[in-house]
């Protein structure tokens, strides 16, 4: 398991391989211990140039999110939004495959995915959706530096509405503690040689 620069973390998967395909544990709830209890989860489709996000919820609907790519493959687009946060305002980008690994990304960050081909994209999240509670930034935001820039993707209206992340007001905060909690639990995984990367 590792956390990445901006706080998110990579879960890797133990593949069981032979001449049928292969199986995996996507979710085992003794070496997963840090998570919280995912109450909804969602599968959605996408084709080739399809983008998706940045999306978020706020106040009490808040959600962390456990990723993972089904099938096709994804490139997954993280911003931190904690205000406070050593690495606010920066993004950190995920190339997510069906062989690949599981990404949780904890509350307090933007979640966009740019699908290469047809994809199945399944995530978990801690709350259910709220409607009233979403919140978000464009993906079509030039001024950050995101991979689909210079290239046309297909983005819904209600996205291309959303604010630039220079005009967004950000309801999260930064939690250092939680933070160090989540860093400590990664490092010991790796110790118990319950996970490698």
């Amino acid at each position: 398991m590792e956390m990445s620069k901006i706080g998110c973390v990579k879960i890797p998967s133990l593949l069981f391989e032979d001449d049928r395909g292969y199986f995996t544990e996507l979710f085992k709830n003794d070496t997963l211990a840090f998570l919280p209890t995912m109450k909804q989860i969602n599968l959605s489709e996408s084709g080739p140039n399809v983008l998706r996000g940045f999306h978020a919820q706020r106040g009490e609907s808040a959600q962390s999110k456990l990723i993972r790519v089904l099938t096709g493959a994804v490139t997954s687009c993280i911003v931190d939004l904690r205000r406070g946060s050593p690495t606010y305002g920066e993004i950190e980008i995920f190339e997510l495959r069906p062989d690949g690994f599981s990404l949780f990304v904890p509350v307090g960050y933007g979640n966009s995915f740019w699908a290469h081909e047809k994809s199945l994209y399944h995530y978990c999240c801690s709350e259910m959706y709220d409607k009233g509670s979403e919140v978000g930034i464009t993906p079509i935001d030039s001024g950050m530096p995101f991979p689909w820039n210079g290239t046309d993707p297909v983005v819904a209206h209600r996205d291309r509405m959303l604010p630039f992340f220079a005009d967004f007001d950000s309801p999260f905060e930064y939690n250092e503690l939680g933070q160090d909690k989540l860093l400590v639990y990664c490092n010991l995984s790796n110790i118990k040689g319950q996970y490698s990367i």
